[in-house]
C-alpha cells in the first residue's frame, strides 16, 4: 500500500542519515581512509538489497584506478581489477572514470564495456555493475564509486544514495590528501633553514619552524599563542 511505501521509504532516508552520521564522525576522528570508505560501502550495501559495492581510487599515474574499499566483494575478484586502466571500454569503472559520468550496464554479460573483463565478472557471479566518478570540488577526478549485483538488473532508485554515497567519499579521500600535503608541507618548513612563519589571512600565525624559534629566542608555543 502506500502507506508501507511511504513508511519504508522514511525508515530508508532514517538508516541513511545515522549511516552518514557514522561516517563523518569517522572521518572527524581521523579513522584510517580504507574504513572510512568501506563504512560508505557497508551504508549503501545495507539500504540496497544485494548491492556489492566498491571505490576505485585513482593513482598516481592519473590512467589506473587502484582498490580503496570493497570487501563484500570476491577478494580474487577485487586483485584482478587492482590497476584497471581508465579508458573508453574499460568495464563500467574505468569507463565511468574516463568519461566522467555514471555508468550503468544492466548485464555484464553482453554488455561491450566489459569485453575484456567479462569471463572474470561472470566467474566471480557478477552480472551488473554501474559506477559513478568522485569529482572533487575543483572538477578533478578521485575515483570510482560502483554497485554490483548478482543478477542483472537496472538501476532504479540508487541513484540519489549513489550520489550522496559519492559525495561522502570524495569528503573523505579530498579531507586525506589535505592532511598529506600539510605533513609534507610541515616537514619541508621544519628542515628549511631560514625563518619560516605562516600566517592566515586573518595575519594568525598557524606556524613556525624551528630555526624562526631560535633565532627569535621565543618557544613555539608562545609565538604560536
Amino acid at each position: 500500500t502506500g502507506v508501507g511505501r511511504d513508511i519504508t521509504e522514511r525508515k530508508k532516508v532514517e538508516e541513511m542519515l545515522a549511516s552518514e552520521t557514522r561516517v563523518l564522525e569517522m572521518m572527524g576522528s581521523d579513522a584510517p581512509l580504507p574504513a572510512v570508505l568501506a563504512e560508505i560501502c557497508l551504508m549503501i550495501e545495507g539500504l540496497s538489497s544485494g548491492a556489492l559495492c566498491s571505490v576505485l581510487l585513482l593513482d598516481d599515474d592519473e590512467s589506473h584506478l587502484r582498490y580503496g574499499a570493497g570487501s563484500s566483494l570476491p577478494e580474487s575478484y577485487v586483485r584482478a581489477l587492482d590497476g584497471i586502466a581508465i579508458g573508453p571500454a574499460c568495464g563500467s569503472c574505468g569507463t565511468a572514470a574516463f568519461t566522467g559520468r555514471q555508468v550503468v550496464v544492466e548485464d555484464i554479460a553482453s554488455h561491450p564495456f566489459w569485453s575484456d573483463f567479462r569471463e572474470v565478472a561472470l566467474a566471480h557471479g557478477l552480472r551488473a555493475c554501474w559506477s559513478t566518478p568522485i569529482i572533487s570540488a575543483a572538477g578533478k577526478l578521485l575515483g570510482t564509486f560502483a554497485i554490483y549485483n548478482q543478477t542483472p538488473r537496472q538501476a532504479t532508485d540508487e541513484a540519489p544514495m549513489v550520489a550522496r554515497a559519492s559525495h561522502l567519499a570524495c569528503l573523505a579521500i579530498e579531507r586525506k590528501r589535505t592532511e598529506s600535503v600539510l605533513r609534507l608541507t610541515q616537514f619541508g618548513i621544519e628542515r628549511a633553514g631560514d625563518m619560516v612563519f605562516w600566517i592566515d589571512e586573518a595575519a594568525r600565525l598557524l606556524l613556525v619552524n624551528e630555526a624562526a624559534c631560535e633565532r627569535t629566542g621565543y618557544s613555539r608555543d608562545e609565538l604560536l599563542q
